[in-house]
């Protein structure tokens, strides 16, 4: 996982390629996914990208966050797989991957216990991160996953 020293090291050269500036040059079929909740990249900028790219077409999933590739893994590798085998441009239309397909469940917690369980795992990862502590981002990371996947009684 990177840590916070990797980020202040790597993003100031992140910043000064601008990738925006390259999009007309893009030949290929491309496809732009973003998370329905991703506030690093708003829907506008995507449909930017997606619109700037000769062939390029637009993709959310619903209830994703910025790390979409990562929440639902499964449902984006789909959609890569499908765009891989069938590439195909959406005249700058925004495509919405269904709930079952990005496999979201609705309701991750249960009761509200999971839910307060789930938010302090977060939490717990977070300082982790700050402390560049591994170990506790991991119990972090552990409780968080057990109390989305219903742990409640543990």
């Amino acid at each position: 996982m990177p840590t916070p020293r990797w980020f202040l090291r790597i993003l100031p050269e992140m910043m000064r390629f601008r990738v925006e500036d390259r999009y007309a040059d893009v030949r290929a079929h491309a496809l732009v996914i973003r998370g329905e909740n991703d506030y690093a990249v708003p829907r506008a900028w995507a449909e930017h990208v997606a619109a700037s790219i000769e062939l390029g077409t637009l993709w959310e999933v619903p209830t994703a966050g910025h790390s979409v590739m990562h929440a639902h893994a499964a449902g984006v590798a789909s959609l890569c797989v499908a765009f891989a085998e069938d590439p195909h441009d959406t005249d700058g239309t925004l495509n919405r991957l269904s709930i079952a397909a990005a496999g979201v469940e609705t309701m991750p917690y249960r009761t509200l216990g999971e839910m307060l369980r789930g938010f302090g795992g977060r939490i717990t990862e977070a300082i982790g991160a700050l402390r560049n502590d591994e170990r506790q981002i991991a119990e972090g990371k552990t409780e968080h996953a057990r109390a989305a996947g219903g742990a409640d009684a543990e």
